[in-house]
């Protein structure tokens, strides 16, 4: 009879505050319960996550993109989250072997003020027309899956335009155990932790 494999779900998150946003912030995942490359067992990801929110699981409010009461700079936000195998202490890019996945994503805000029927040179904020863009790229897993053989995993995120709050960063991997030959194991090994 097969063995059933059993879907996992891992999560790790960091919450993310003005201060701390325009460096890199990262926590590892300890995947040493889950991997044991010398058996020949390693993780197939299937899909990676990346979310974001107020802290308590709610949607970012409009005053973390810009600040309402003076819509002052910065208007938007624009981060890259990423996770990667290993213990990383800085962003990789597509073109490095460890990549598991990355997101780009830029949100902005963009603010017109109508003038009045005399032509008043400062509106009512009432009067103020505001629209919001988000867009993002996205390095995905790959369709068949990426094979973790090394017990550690990083999420991480860095801000490129700070927002005007705090903002829990989360990632969500979707997985399972799976058993591989002792070369393919080995040819993971090498592969996640060179770069390219």
């Amino acid at each position: 009879m097969a063995k059933a494999r059993v879907p996992l779900l891992l999560r790790a998150s960091f919450t993310s505050t003005e201060a701390e946003q325009p460096s890199i912030e990262t926590v590892s995942m300890d995947l040493s319960a889950y991997v044991d490359p010398l058996n020949g067992k390693v993780l197939r990801i299937s899909k990676v996550h990346f979310l974001v929110d107020d802290g308590s699981g709610e949607a970012l409010p409009a005053a973390a993109f810009v600040n309402l009461a003076t819509n002052t700079q910065p208007a938007g936000g624009a981060w890259t989250a990423q996770l990667c195998t290993g213990t990383q202490t800085a962003m990789k890019g597509t073109n490095d072997n460890r990549n598991v996945a990355t997101t780009y994503t830029y949100v902005s805000v963009n603010a017109g003020a109508l003038t009045n029927a005399v032509a008043a040179t400062t509106p009512a904020s009432a009067n103020i027309i505001m629209g919001l863009n988000w867009s993002y790229m996205t390095f995905p897993v790959p369709e068949l899956g990426y094979y973790v053989a090394a017990d550690t995993l990083t999420f991480m995120a860095q801000h490129q335009l700070d927002l005007e709050a705090s903002i829990r960063h989360t990632c969500v991997i979707e997985c399972e155990k799976v058993k591989l030959p002792a070369s393919d194991v080995n040819f993971l090994l090498v592969n996640q932790t060179i770069t390219t």
